[in-house]
């Protein structure tokens, strides 16, 4: 690496955002931090934790330590304390590289923590060359912990000897030139992440080194692989598999890693052709990272040939072995489980590794992964493989995964039990439920006070009583405003219910169609509807499922109204099905307005709420867990809809708006709408201000509008509806109120949020066309 910084000393290294470290700059902030933990007297023998956010500090750190002489530990801020404990004491850590905003999450130990920003000035004194004391080629680079079977995890130690030696494979192949560009995304407590922090370093290539909440994000993955930026990703199957599932289209020039879990067959055709070389990888931690490869160009899948000074066995029960330079020190301080695993073997030659995995080589050398041998399992005597059991399962139609084990039900009964992940899709069973659901909300009208506004069944989540009528009233108005301003005169409402909208829209419309699986709230609308002879004849009421809609001629109706209904859907495949379905009735002009909702990636947020509200005391992750576990409606988030412009190409736009409103219940907090349109208009180009990065506020946003700026776009705004102790943030309602303070016309939208909740703004100084979003430089739209 320090070679790397002497070749080209101004090139970038190291990339995250706008920010970046060039390779002098890396070598030498290194080489300061190594220095400084060497005068700490740490070195040789010594382990050094490093509890750090993905950021440029990371890769400073790690660096640091490595050329201190020292071995990193890797303690990702994401796990649970205990776990945190039980690493630091059995490594016998004594210092942790970290930050100040990270420190306070540390477990109180005896050990001291390191703050890589209060030291930097510090730092900046210390000698920029590279410290006289380097590692030993045996000694530890890293010593990273892997799940036990004893429930404790165990701590693998890896050489500096069979780290450089897999570096210099990888290298060769599958290969990297110095002008690539590779795109970090996993965790450094999972030990492949040294192929994408130290490859491009000895290579002189660059790292583009994504956040956890980047790297997390499929549609940031698709954007930045399909732009050709990226030369080389490397990610787990599921992660290749998300961003396919959002319409990932890849790139010629892409180099893919597939590696961490077996890779499904149907999975690499649905990836062959979508970038230039697509590598299957295998290995243990155990073995550092990955001792076989293989370059896939079909659906018949291996794990390949050895890299370089590697060397494969076929063991008793056709068990891999794996013997060479790669293999680990071992585990530290468990000399037992050593003795088992790691295998002084006469017939070899040499030690090796015992994987647990089994194995076979074809006629041409190559080797094929066969499964985990704790996957097989004994019952009544019989040696069964419980692998090929699930391959049968997943054959039948309407099984997604299966999962099979043994389950005892007393010392000499053992039995084969078969769990079974559904496909997801509609079935009959789940549209029935909800509508035996709805139809019991709507049978009971005693509580009603306004015939065409009847909102029974309309419960607060966090309180469980009925909501307000003030409130409702509110989310009933902001949704007729939505819907009025597309112009309806000829409506089809998916799900009417008791006719909410229909009575607020009805009047200034020609003909308004209304399906709902609920005959009781079908039977209290025509109740209402016999009273106005003018309003019955506009109106046609269908008792039909989403699904299964009336004939109605193509065409026909420039608004397609889904209000607060798809939470019901039993899948999302059913929700697109049924959008596909509806398209075609929209006229040329048409748009198919789905209001309320549910944010996936604020249901986090949204039940630690929950939880909050029904105790006093503090909510940790796991009761989080629990309690999201227990969803039975369909929450979606805003990037699927934006997928489905790739999905069904007659979508020109498709536009994401936060609910908003001044009651702060889970209407404007966790819910939007989504605009479907036909009709695709003219953009205007604006100029971003990012509002964190450049430190905007209410107050100074609201004096830019006084001085009647034409046009002032916004992104990222912190909302404080689910941000609410900062004195940074605001919600919309207010943006909305601030354009009418000051007669803007404003446009709001929800396309880039995150888990935080945070949307894109433009104020208008007069009605022109849609403004530009950010999807035309790899975002998506917005929406009045």
């Amino acid at each position: 690496m320090d070679r790397q910084a002497e070749l080209r000393p101004q090139a970038i290294a190291l990339c995250q955002g706008n920010n970046q470290l060039s390779y002098s700059e890396l070598r030498v902030r290194s080489n300061q931090l190594a220095h400084f933990l060497q005068s700490r007297g740490l070195g040789r023998g010594k382990f050094v934790g490093i509890y750090i956010d993905r950021s440029l500090e990371m890769g400073i750190g790690l660096l640091g330590i490595m050329k201190s002489g020292a071995t990193y530990v890797p303690l990702y801020p994401s796990f649970p304390a205990e776990r945190l404990k039980f690493m630091i004491t059995d490594a016998g850590i004594e210092y942790i590289v970290s930050t100040t905003r990270l420190a306070s999450a540390i477990p109180t130990l005896n050990v001291e923590v390191l703050k890589l920003d209060t030291l930097y000035e510090q730092l900046t004194t210390l000698p920029i060359d590279s410290p006289e004391v380097t590692p030993l080629p045996e000694a530890p680079v890293y010593l990273i912990y892997t799940s036990g079977s004893t429930g404790n995890p165990k701590g693998v130690m890896v050489p500096h000897s069979a780290f450089v030696n897999f570096l210099l494979s990888m290298q060769i192949s599958p290969g990297i030139k110095a002008s690539d560009r590779l795109l970090a995304v996993t965790t450094i407590s999972f030990d492949i992440s040294g192929l994408e922090l130290y490859l491009p370093l000895i290579t002189g290539a660059s790292i583009r080194l994504l956040t956890r909440r980047e790297a997390r994000n499929g549609k940031i993955l698709n954007q930045l692989t399909e732009s050709g930026e990226i030369a080389i990703m490397q990610a787990t199957p599921t992660t290749w598999q998300m961003m396919l599932n959002l319409r990932w289209q890849g790139h010629p020039n892409l180099k893919v890693l597939v590696g961490g879990e077996a890779f499904p067959p149907a999975l690499a055709k649905r990836m062959i052709g979508k970038c230039a070389e697509i590598w299957n990888m295998y290995g243990p931690t155990e073995t550092t990272i990955w001792s076989t490869l293989a370059p896939i160009t079909d659906a018949k899948i291996s794990i390949g040939v050895p890299i370089h000074n590697t060397r494969i066995y076929i063991l008793d029960n056709n068990e891999i072995g794996i013997g060479g330079k790669g293999l680990a020190l071992g585990y530290k301080d468990r000399p037992q489980l050593n003795a088992e695993k790691f295998v002084d073997s006469q017939i070899a030659g040499e030690r090796i590794y015992r994987t647990g995995d089994m194995g076979r080589i074809d006629e041409s050398g190559k080797l094929h992964f066969l499964g985990c041998i704790d996957h097989q399992v004994k019952v009544n005597g019989f040696r069964i493989e419980t692998g090929e059991i699930e391959a049968h399962i997943d054959e039948y139609e309407g099984v997604q995964q299966s999962l099979v084990t043994v389950k005892s039900y007393s010392s000499d009964d053992s039995r084969l039990v078969a769990y079974v992940v559904p496909q997801l899709h509609a079935t009959p069973d789940m549209v029935g439920l909800w509508k035996q659901v709805w139809t019991n909300a709507h049978s009971d009208e005693s509580a009603v006070y306004d015939p065409t506004f009847n909102y029974s069944g309309y419960n607060n989540s966090f309180t469980g009583k009925p909501m307000p009528e003030a409130e409702m009233r509110e989310w009933g108005q902001n949704t007729l405003k939505r819907i009025r301003a597309l112009n309806p005169t000829q409506v089809l409402e998916v799900g009417c219910g008791t006719g909410i909208l229909l009575f607020g829209l009805a009047e200034n419309i020609r003909r308004y169609v209304g399906t709902d699986i609920s005959p009781a709230a079908l039977s209290y609308i025509r109740k209402q509807l016999d009273r106005d002879s003018e309003l019955s004849s506009k109106v046609e009421l269908h008792h039909q499922s989403a699904h299964n809609l009336p004939n109605m001629e193509s065409g026909t109706f420039d608004v397609i109204i889904i209000n607060s209904v798809v939470q019901y859907f039993p899948s999302i495949d059913y929700l697109e099905n049924v959008i596909k379905q509806l398209i075609p009735l929209l006229c040329s002009h048409g748009s198919i307005f789905i209001g309320d909702v549910r944010n996936l990636l604020l249901l986090n947020n949204f039940h630690q709420k929950l939880l909050s509200t029904a105790t006093s005391e503090t909510v940790n992750d796991q009761q989080i867990q629990q309690s999201m576990s227990k969803e039975e409606e369909l929450v979606i988030s805003p990037e699927w809809f934006l997928a489905l412009k790739k999905a069904i190409p007659a979508i020109p736009e498709v536009h994401i708006v936060p609910r908003f409103g001044h009651f702060e219940n889970e209407f404007p907090c966790y819910r939007y709408d989504v605009i479907i349109s036909m009709n695709s208009r003219s953009n205007q180009i604006v100029e971003w201000n990012h509002w964190m990065q450049e430190n905007w506020t209410k107050t100074r946003l609201t004096q830019m509008l006084q001085e009647q700026a034409t046009v002032l776009a916004l992104a990222a705004v912190q909302n404080s509806l689910i941000v609410p102790d900062s004195d940074r943030a605001i919600k919309p309602a207010d943006c909305f109120d601030l354009g009418e303070t000051y007669n803007y016309r404003v446009y709001v939208s929800w396309a880039n949020s995150d888990e935080t909740g945070v949307f894109d703004v433009v104020f208008f100084k007069n009605d022109r066309a849609l403004w530009q979003s950010r999807e035309s430089r790899g975002y998506s739209t917005a929406s009045p």
